[in-house]
This record gives structure tokens, sequence and C-alpha cells, in this order.
């Protein structure tokens, strides 16, 4: 049971990969306007915000999301890459959000919040469409791990240190 939660993310993962096989791309709002802007920049070759198009926006949306998808489209001529990258980035949180659980309370509670996470159905079912949350918290869990990654080598080295200075 020690590398359950490596099988339940490995299935996490190929569900969304076959729910993104099945149905392929799935407009919202957000991103059929994300998909238009990028065109838009394709179109003018630069990225977002278009100087030519800045005083007819309203306001400037998520530039980053925006400009990944223009050189998704770039690139491959469709967002079914960047649906399989935010795939595999789901994946990696809900790994990270296993890890930081289990340091900061147990392995138990860890598999808890994992399964939560993974049974969610935003987090499976929207595996078909541009959001930009999947990314932002992505890189915020990727930030908070690093930091309690670099805490707990902190820890483990004074207490490493203090033990060699008792010797």
């Amino acid at each position: 049971m020690q590398n359950s939660h490596n099988k339940i993310i490995t299935v996490f993962i190929l569900s969304q990969l076959i729910i993104l096989c099945i149905f392929g791309y799935t407009p919202y709002p957000d991103s059929e306007g994300y998909i238009k802007l990028a065109n838009d920049c394709l179109i003018y070759n630069e990225p977002y915000p278009i100087s030519i198009k800045l005083t007819d926006l309203a306001f400037i949306w998520n530039i980053g999301a925006i400009n990944t998808v223009a050189l998704s489209l770039k690139l491959f001529h469709s967002v079914a890459p960047l649906l399989v990258c935010y795939s595999l980035m789901k994946g990696m949180t809900a790994w990270m959000l296993y890890k930081i659980t289990q340091q900061i309370t147990n392995t138990r509670i860890a598999n808890i919040a994992l399964l939560i996470y993974v049974l969610y159905p935003a987090n499976y079912g929207e595996a078909t469409s541009l959001l930009s949350e999947v990314p932002n918290i992505f890189f915020s869990l990727t930030g908070l791990y690093f930091i309690m990654c670099k805490k707990k080598s902190f820890i483990r080295n004074e207490l490493h240190s203090n033990t060699q200075a008792a010797i």
C-alpha cells in the first residue's frame, strides 16, 4: 500500500487522456476567447496583447495563457498538445498535493486528500478545456513543494550539524 498514491495518480492521468481522446477539445467562454486572441497573435505575428488592437481591448486577458495557446497553434495547429500538457500538470499537482499533505500530516490523510482531488469531477472532467487555473494551481503547488523540500533539507542539515557538534 506504500506506493498506492502512484497508482492512483497514474490512473488519474490516464483517465484524463482517455477523456481527451474521446471528447477532444471542449469550448468554454474563456478558452474560446484565448483561442480567438491567439489566432490574432498569429495573424499579426505578435505576442498578446497585440499593439495594433491594444486600444480596442476592454481589458487585457490572461497574457500567459493566450501566448501559450498561440505557441501551441503555431507549432502544432492544434490545442491538443497543450491539453495533454495540462493533463500531465494535473497529475503532477495531484502528486505534489499528496507529498505536501504527507509532510504536513501523515500518509493516511495524504491518501484521503489525493482521493478527494482525483475524484472531484472538475479535476478529471475538464481535461478537455483550456483553463488558466490548471497551470496556476500547478505552479503554486510547485513553489510550495520546493519551499517545503528546502525547509526539510535545512532542518535535516541543522540536525546533522547539531549531532556532529555534540559528538
